[in-house]
């Protein structure tokens, strides 16, 4: 069996000291992060190490449980023989580490060893030193049998520490990794809440959508889901909340085009549009962040599917003068056209049509301005001669 060892009991640094493995990065403590992923890498029973039974520790046991992993919380190294049998293989977090899964599937999912870095840089950011050349990255994997050594040492021992010891003295393979990669993928010991804050907004923006400038509703959207990311993560949130919000905002719009207020229903409907889009990239960062997929991957699709035909509706319900199967007719070839447009190529030129709610915006303009039909019949041309054009130019370039 493999279990996993991990440890709540340094304190942080800094004025208001915190338990390193308590501190919080996105929406988990460093400690709750470290169960997860010792579920993933296969652990089914979770030992950690603390100075005693609080609700911080009980909200340990319940990630765990979730996870399906049985919890146990013990206190200094005698406690620990009885925890692990020599025919089991220990997974070790040093506190406050928060690790990269990919590495330890990569380096540790195999056979024993420990995980070290370059010493020069790694001690003076709270690494433990293993020789003059490297230092102790925070995980390793040994087998169950080092923990027998720990009744040979004083009960103050640091169990983490010790354990670092006898597994280099056993025999058990060091691995060196890339310092610099290393950090730059995910790796962190967590020192102080200054720290680990500042490493958060690296580590969001590593995984916020960045539609660009030519995009440049769907570029604020995304700058406002990365701004609120924080609070979604300890919420337990994702971008549902901002979808739902749409689609009743473009609700609203549908209701205020029948009361005879399509211009304000034109607007309505891209401010809805412009939260789709916030709930959309918040969706995709906490799908990241978790490595999970979206349950309902078809949900975006049926989203902008009730956007266009809103829009169709709206323009419908929007003619002021002459019949309204003009209005039906050109709204239906601007959607089918900006379908078009969005899986025809990934050119530059058609990018902005990509961008719904930009389109939306220029379109309840017009709606404003008394003008919907000759914008919805330019934007129709706009269209057509770019698509023209891009196909004309693939074909040069192929050929």
């Amino acid at each position: 069996m493999l279990v996993a060892l991990l440890s709540i009991c340094e304190e942080s640094e800094g004025e208001e000291p915190e338990r390193r493995g308590l501190l919080r990065f996105a929406g988990k403590s460093v400690a709750e992060r470290q169960i997860d992923a010792s579920i993933r890498f296969g652990c089914e029973r979770i030992v950690c190490l603390v100075d005693g039974i609080d609700s911080d520790v009980i909200d340990l046991q319940e990630c765990a449980k979730d996870g399906g992993a049985k919890f146990h919380a013990v206190s200094g190294c005698m406690a620990l023989l009885g925890q692990v049998s020599g025919t089991d293989e220990l997974l070790v977090f040093g506190d406050g580490v928060l690790p990269e899964f990919s590495v330890l599937e990569d380096r540790l999912g195999d056979k024993p060893g420990v995980l070290v870095i370059p010493a020069e840089r790694a001690v003076e950011e709270g690494y433990e030193r293993v020789d003059a050349e490297w230092a102790w990255a925070g995980v390793l994997r040994a087998r169950g049998s080092i923990v027998e050594g720990l009744a040979q040492l004083p009960p103050d021992s640091d169990p983490i520490s010790a354990l670092l010891r006898l597994s280099l003295q056993r025999g058990t393979r060091v691995i060196p990794l890339d310092g610099a990669k290393a950090m730059r993928s995910g790796w962190l010991l967590a020192k102080s809440e200054q720290q680990v804050s500042e490493y958060e907004g690296e580590f969001l923006r590593r995984y916020a959508s960045r539609s660009g400038i030519i995009q440049p509703m769907r570029a604020l959207a995304d700058m406002i889901a990365f701004r609120i990311a924080p609070m979604a993560l300890d919420r337990g949130l994702s971008g549902g909340p901002a979808k739902t919000l749409g689609i009743l905002t473009a609700a609203g719009a549908l209701l205020g085009g029948y009361e005879g207020l399509a211009i304000l229903g034109m607007g309505l409907l891209a401010f809805g549009s412009f939260l789709g889009d916030i709930g959309r990239s918040l969706s995709g960062m906490m799908s990241a962040i978790h490595q999970k997929k979206s349950r309902f991957p078809w949900l975006d699709d049926v989203i902008l599917f009730a956007f266009d035909a809103a829009f169709i509706a709206l323009a419908v319900l929007a003619t002021l003068d002459g019949p309204r199967i003009d209005n039906a007719v050109l709204s239906v070839l601007v959607v089918g056209l900006l379908r078009l447009a969005g899986q025809s190529s990934r050119t530059k030129l058609l990018a902005p049509l990509r961008d719904r709610t930009l389109v939306f915006t220029g379109f309840a303009i017009a709606a404003g301005l008394g003008a919907l039909k000759p914008a919805m019949a330019g934007i129709a041309l706009v269209i057509v001669g770019l698509l023209l054009f891009v196909q004309r130019r693939n074909r040069l370039t192929t050929a």
